[in-house]
């Protein structure tokens, strides 16, 4: 019987461990890779692509596409320079998907001021509005499937690694063990998460060249450590846990060892 409850329990563990790991990669990419504060970083990786730059010059700048190709081929460079980009990275996304790229047009203004065309940056600095983005129709909407699923993951995949947690510890004959075999499942559930988000860029790059997942490496490698800040809470719970069970351990042993000491 013992047997039987011993192997219930670490099977329970086992799955816990499962379920923690796609609940907490869930929970990290429904907080960092889809934040849309973070929009801007992806969208720096996307102007790398030639036609998604042009398509927000044509939103940021007046008149872009009445230009001269001299001027253009200016304002292109311009736009794809590591300022612009860092001005880029700084908007945020809404809740219906569009982006404000005022920022990036401060720059480029400021950017043809020093590169001796003060009379294309009194056009552009002289414009009002029309720096509202909206995403595609398509991206927004796996974006935004995206974000629910994330979040579906994370909340059920918690009340699953949590009910998995107290089955484990209700059914085993050795509970104070079983504590910190708790806080050991934890523990590798969140470092695994850790693990597969920091080899994801690398992953995706080698796996697809689209500008999607280029986007998507990019705020990997630029959050990395929001990354582990937010798996840093279950990791001390983790830790706290194995304690437990191994002071816990140690006091059943010196109690188990009195009796003896005391009738010797």
């Amino acid at each position: 019987m013992r047997v039987m409850r011993s192997f219930a329990a670490g099977l329970a563990l086992f799955m816990a461990f499962l379920t923690g790991t796609a609940t907490l990669g869930a929970y990290v990419a429904h907080q960092v890779v889809l934040d849309p504060d973070r929009a801007g970083q992806a969208l720096s990786a996307a102007l790398d692509e030639p036609d998604l730059l042009h398509k927000v010059l044509n939103q940021t700048v007046p008149g872009y596409q009445r230009l001269s190709q001299t001027d253009r081929d200016l304002i292109d460079g311009l736009a794809g320079s590591d300022t612009a980009h860092r001005a880029v990275g700084s908007v945020s996304m809404d809740a219906r998907g569009d982006v404000d790229l005022a920022p990036l047009r401060r720059q480029i203004t400021r950017a043809l001021r020093s590169a001796g065309q003060p009379g294309l940056a009194d056009q552009l600095a002289a414009a009002a509005g029309g720096t509202r983005v909206s995403v595609p129709s398509d991206y927004f909407s796996h974006y935004q499937r995206a974000r629910d699923v994330s979040w579906f993951v994370a909340t059920r995949g918690a009340v699953a690694t949590l009910v998995l947690f107290a089955v484990a510890l209700l059914v085993s004959p050795h509970r104070v063990r079983t504590v910190r075999s708790v806080g050991v499942a934890l523990l590798l559930s969140t470092a695994v998460a850790a693990l597969a988000f920091w080899a994801l860029p690398a992953l995706a790059a080698a796996v697809s060249s689209s500008t999607a997942a280029d986007a998507a490496a990019v705020v990997l490698r630029a959050e990395r450590s929001d990354v582990l800040r937010a798996l840093l809470p279950p990791a001390v719970v983790a830790v706290v846990l194995i304690v437990v069970g191994l002071v816990g351990q140690s006091l059943g042993r010196t109690s188990r060892r009195s009796p003896r000491s005391a009738t010797v």
